[in-house]
């Protein structure tokens, strides 16, 4: 599957809104934007997700990918998060130092 539009969906393959727009954005990014909830949201974003992918591209040494294509560079891409996430569960097992 290549990156041409696909009817009803978004750019990003989601279901698209009835307006075009993704489905719901405007309704989450109001609650994010104004809510003490969605401002803790988003302050965290920074702790729980970047360290994710800097952790990848550190420890795991993953910083390109290797394969060509959309359909590869997304397998690609779950088997380094598959990676990540088995190694994370065995520092959880073993008591190990995430740095060791």
């Amino acid at each position: 599957m290549g990156l041409e539009a696909v009817p009803g969906r978004d750019a990003a393959g989601g279901v698209a809104a009835p307006d075009g727009g993704p489905r719901g954005c405007r309704k989450v990014r109001k609650n994010l934007d104004t809510t003490e909830r969605g401002s803790a949201l988003r302050k965290r974003r920074g702790v729980d997700v970047e360290t994710v992918f800097g952790d990848i591209k550190r420890n795991l040494g993953f910083t390109r990918f290797t394969l060509r294509g959309l359909e590869k560079v997304e397998l690609e891409w779950r088997l380094v998060a598959t990676g990540h996430n088995i190694r994370k569960m065995f520092l959880a097992r073993t008591g190990a130092e995430a740095g060791a």
